[in-house]
C-alpha cells in the first residue's frame, strides 16, 4: 500500500536530492540518504556484480576508477554505451539505480513507497531526451508508481513561490547553474498560482561546476607544470592521487564563495606541494564562461519576446549559481534584482515535491541579492598570508584583532539552522540559539543595525573576555559562544570553550568526524575534518566570523572575534 506524501526528485549530474512532502504540512523536507540531503550521482560495480550508489559508491571510485561511473546524465541520448567494470550500461539505467535507491530510503523513513512521484528535467531537453528519461521510473521498478514529470525551472520557480511573495503575471528569468549543466528559462506567475514558461528554454549541457573543478585543476598543474611533467598517468597511486586533487580541487573553488584565497595540497608520489588560488584569479579564469551563459540568458529571454525591464527578477538556482561573480555579473547586465532561493541547491527537488499550483504565502521581505560573502567585507585589512604549517592540529599564532561580534543577515534563514548540514526544518533543538540572538548581549554595550542583506556593527567597549567553561553538551557550548564574545587592544583576546570550539561544532550533528588538517589561511585559520565515508569539510575562522564549508556549499554562522584557541 501507499503512502499517501509526495515525493520530487531533482536527478542531477553530479548530485541528487529528493524532498518528501507530507498531507497536512505546507513545506517539503529532504530525504536523507546515508545521513545527507544529497547523494552524489555515481555508480560502483563490485567485483561481484553489485551495483552500489551514492557515497558509498564515490567512496569505492577511488579504488577503482574503471567500475565508476558519474556524470551519466550528461550522456542521456548519447547511443554508445556507457562501460563500468566492463559492462554496459545506458545514460538512463544508471539513473534509474540513484532513484531506486533515494525511493528506497523514503519509504523506509516513510513507512510505505511514496504516494507520487514527480521528476525533474531540463526545460531545453527536446522530445528524444524526455523520452528517454520517461524510462527511467521503469527501469527502476516503480512502474506501478504515479509519476509526473516537471521540469527544472518550473520546479524551482515553485519553491522560489513557496517563500516568498511571486504575483500573478510575475516573470523570473530562471538562472541554473548546477554540478554539471546550464539551463536559462523564463517563467511566468499564473492566475492558478502554478508558472508557465515563456519562450524556448536554452542551456549549456556541458556547463557546471565540474568544469569549474577543472579550472582549479588546471590552475595547480599549470602551477607546477614541469613537475606534473614527469608524473607516470598510468601508475594506480598517481591515478589514486589525482582522484583525491581533483577532489581537493572542488573543495578550494567552494571555499573561494567565502574567502578571497584558498589552498590546494598536492599528494602525489614523488609530488608533495601546495597551490595558492585567489579569487581573483579564480574569476578571472572563469569569467568569459560566465559570460557565456549570460549570452544564452539573453537568448532565453529574447525568445519570450521581453526585454530586461519586463522582468520582475532573475532567479539563483543550483549550488555552482552561489559563485559570487555570477550575481555580480548578472545584477550588472539587467539591473533587475538577483534573488536566491531559500534552499538554491535544493530548490528543483522542493520545488517537484510541492503541489503544481498553490496560493502565494503572505508577503515577506525577499532578498535582492546574495549577500555578499564576509571574506570581502575583511578584505579591506587582509594580511598577508603567513606560512603554513605541515599539518596536523595547531592553533592560530598570532591573534586576530578585536572588534565586535558580527550578526550575519543571512538570504531567508535564521544562523541557527546553518549549524547542521542541508535542511533541518523543524529541528527545534537551536531555539536557545535564536532567542540569544534576539536578546540583548549582557556582556558588551554594541549596537547591530540590519539593512536588507547589510550589518552594521559598532565597537564594543568589553575589556573583559568572557570564557565558556561551563557547556556539558554542543548546544550549551554553541549558545554560550553566541551570547558572548572576546574584545580586547590590538593584542586581542582569547575565548575558550570546553572541549574545544571546532569540536563542538563537529559534534553537533556528526561526532564521528576527526580533524583532519589545521593550518593557516589567507584571512584566518582553517580545519579540515573527514567523515567516515571520507567527505570532506572545512571550518575557516576569518575576522569575526566562522564558516563551515562543505560539499554542500557555505552556510555561516555569527562567530566570535578574536584569537581561537583549539584545545
Amino acid at each position: 500500500m501507499r503512502g499517501s506524501y509526495r515525493l520530487g526528485v531533482d536527478l542531477g549530474t553530479t548530485y541528487s536530492a529528493a524532498a518528501v512532502l507530507r498531507d497536512g504540512e505546507a513545506q517539503p523536507e529532504m530525504v536523507r540518504v546515508d545521513g545527507d540531503p544529497v547523494v552524489p550521482s555515481v555508480v560502483f560495480l563490485t567485483s561481484d556484480g553489485e551495483e552500489l550508489v551514492g557515497t558509498v559508491a564515490a567512496a569505492r571510485a577511488w579504488d577503482d576508477p574503471a567500475r565508476t561511473s558519474r556524470e551519466f546524465k550528461r550522456r542521456l541520448g548519447d547511443p554508445v554505451p556507457i562501460i563500468v567494470g566492463g559492462s554496459s550500461y545506458s545514460a538512463q539505467r544508471l539513473a534509474a539505480l540513484v532513484l531506486r535507491r533515494i525511493v528506497d530510503v523514503a519509504a523506509a523513513n516513510e513507512g510505505a513507497p511514496p504516494g507520487s512521484i514527480t521528476l525533474t528535467h531540463p526545460a531545453n531537453w527536446g522530445p528524444y531526451k524526455v523520452e528517454l528519461f520517461a524510462q527511467v521510473p521503469d527501469l527502476a521498478g516503480l512502474g506501478d508508481a504515479e509519476v509526473r514529470f516537471l521540469t527544472e525551472p518550473e520546479a524551482a520557480a515553485i519553491s522560489y513561490a513557496a517563500d516568498r511573495p511571486v504575483e500573478t503575471g510575475d516573470r523570473l528569468a530562471v538562472y541554473d547553474l548546477g554540478g554539471g549543466t546550464f539551463d536559462a528559462a523564463v517563467v511566468e506567475r499564473t492566475a492558478g498560482g502554478g508558472f508557465e514558461i515563456l519562450g524556448t528554454p536554452q542551456g549549456i549541457e556541458q556547463l557546471g561546476g565540474v568544469d569549474f573543478d577543472d579550472v582549479v585543476l588546471h590552475h595547480v598543474q599549470a602551477s607546477l607544470a614541469e613537475r606534473f611533467a614527469g608524473l607516470d598517468r598510468s601508475d594506480p597511486e598517481v591515478t589514486e592521487g589525482f582522484a583525491h586533487l581533483r577532489d581537493d580541487c572542488c573543495r578550494a573553488k567552494e571555499l573561494l564563495s567565502a574567502d578571497t584565497a584558498a589552498t590546494v595540497r598536492v599528494n602525489l608520489p614523488a609530488l608533495l606541494d601546495r597551490v595558492r588560488i585567489t579569487r581573483a584569479e579564480f574569476e578571472d579564469l572563469i569569467r568569459p564562461t560566465i559570460r557565456q551563459t549570460i549570452t544564452t540568458l539573453d537568448a532565453t529571454i529574447a525568445s519570450a519576446g521581453l526585454a530586461s525591464e519586463d522582468l520582475s527578477a532573475v532567479l539563483l538556482v543550483g549550488g555552482s549559481s552561489r559563485i559570487p561573480l555570477i550575481s555580480d555579473l548578472l545584477g550588472e547586465h539587467y539591473g533587475r534584482p538577483v534573488v536566491l532561493d531559500v534552499h538554491p541547491k535544493f530548490a528543483t527537488a522542493r520545488g517537484a515535491a510541492l503541489p503544481p499550483a498553490s496560493a502565494s504565502p503572505p508577503p515577506v521581505p525577499a532578498p535582492l541579492s546574495p549577500p555578499p560573502p564576509v571574506a570581502d567585507a575583511a578584505a579591506s585589512h587582509a594580511v598577508e598570508e603567513p606560512a603554513v604549517p605541515g599539518g596536523g592540529r595547531g592553533r592560530r599564532k598570532g591573534p586576530l584583532v578585536a572588534a565586535a561580534l558580527v550578526l550575519l543577515a543571512l538570504v531567508g534563514g535564521g544562523a541557527a539552522w546553518a549549524l547542521t548540514r542541508g535542511d533541518d526544518s523543524g529541528d527545534r533543538r537551536f531555539d536557545s540559539v535564536d532567542a540569544a540572538l534576539e536578546s540583548d548581549v549582557t556582556t558588551s554595550t554594541s549596537t547591530t543595525t540590519t539593512t536588507e542583506a547589510t550589518t552594521t556593527t559598532t565597537e564594543a567597549t568589553t575589556t573583559t573576555a568572557p570564557r565558556v567553561t561551563n557547556a556539558t553538551t554542543p548546544e550549551d557550548a554553541v549558545t554560550g559562544l553566541f551570547t558572548a564574545w572576546a574584545a580586547g587592544d590590538e593584542d586581542g583576546a582569547t575565548l575558550v570553550a570546553t572541549p574545544g570550539v571546532i569540536e563542538l561544532l563537529l559534534a553537533l550533528e556528526w561526532p564521528d568526524l576527526t580533524l583532519q588538517d589545521c593550518r593557516e589561511g589567507n584571512e584566518g585559520f582553517a580545519c579540515d575534518a573527514e567523515d567516515p565515508q571520507g567527505d570532506l569539510y572545512s571550518f575557516t575562522v576569518v575576522e569575526g566570523t566562522g564558516e563551515a564549508t562543505g560539499f554542500y556549499g557555505v552556510s555561516k554562522v555569527p562567530w566570535i572575534d578574536g584569537e581561537i584557541n583549539f584545545s
